[in-house]
């Protein structure tokens, strides 16, 4: 059985450190018996890295980037997605002359963070000041490069650690961009062909996790967003990794 699991507000609840670590416990107990448990997160290396010392040794294969790179617990990659450089920079410079001091971007690459694109990245983050805008600057890349890149957008989050954003307390949301092969489930599928005859099961909160949860054995945290909870059967929701990973082990070793 294989386990992906995204990583904000479902493994990690950042306002509880206890349920973090009982979370954790339970994975040390399911890869015990045998089981992979795997992450995907649109967070980089270096972010989850902040947030989570020793991912490694909990992991055994980590999706960054929502899904635009892929490496094992020994951090080799597997397989990377990238956006060709002049595209990063025709984004970031259209993006920036139309909106201004409204947006700022964050362009991932080498598993660091950067403020402008310098060789091809896997994956270009821009915040902005409002929804609004950030659904306009969805806009602005679908018109741009139609179907050749995928874009979501996460609401209520605020930047944290960046260096150069000056007035961060401004930005409430941000528009991800990466190359349309990426994406969770892209990367799901492509690494479970690795593991043909495993039980793929997923787990997430938000729209970035949709794609994975409908096309696998999905389940959805009760705090998910509302279209995550209107894609999941309501014995599909569950108050924490732990609860998930007790109870579809305990279902597994029943022949359920």
């Amino acid at each position: 059985m294989i386990v992906f699991s995204d990583f904000d507000n479902t493994l990690y609840p950042h306002s509880d450190e206890h349920e973090f670590l009982r979370n954790l416990e339970a994975i040390k107990k399911f890869r015990k018996r045998g089981n992979l448990f795997c992450l995907a997160t649109g967070r980089n290396q270096a972010s989850l890295g902040r947030a989570w010392a020793d991912y490694s040794n909990y992991l055994d294969y980590i999706i960054f980037d929502n899904g635009a790179v892929c490496v094992n617990r020994q951090g080799e990659a597997v397989f990377q997605e990238t956006i060709p450089l002049d595209i990063a920079k025709t984004i970031t410079d259209r993006i920036t002359k139309k909106f201004g001091n409204e947006v700022e971007f964050v362009v991932y690459y080498d598993n660091k963070e950067w403020p402008e694109p310098d060789q091809d990245a896997t994956k270009v983050r821009c915040w902005t000041t409002s929804v609004e805008i950030a659904e306009r600057v969805v806009e602005e890349i679908s018109t741009m490069f139609g179907e050749t890149l995928c874009s979501f957008i996460a609401r209520d989050v605020r930047p944290s650690n960046v260096a150069w954003m000056k007035n961060q307390e401004y930005y409430c949301a941000f528009v991800d961009t990466m190359s349309a092969k990426a994406g969770k489930y892209n990367a799901i599928r492509r690494l479970c062909e690795k593991f043909p005859n495993e039980r793929v099961i997923t787990v997430g909160d938000d729209t970035n996790d949709l794609a994975m949860i409908k096309n696998y054995d999905g389940y959805a945290m009760h705090n998910s967003v509302p279209e995550v909870l209107e894609n999941v059967n309501p014995t599909h929701v569950v108050d924490s990794v732990s609860e998930l990973l007790v109870n579809i082990d305990w279902n597994h070793k029943d022949g359920i």
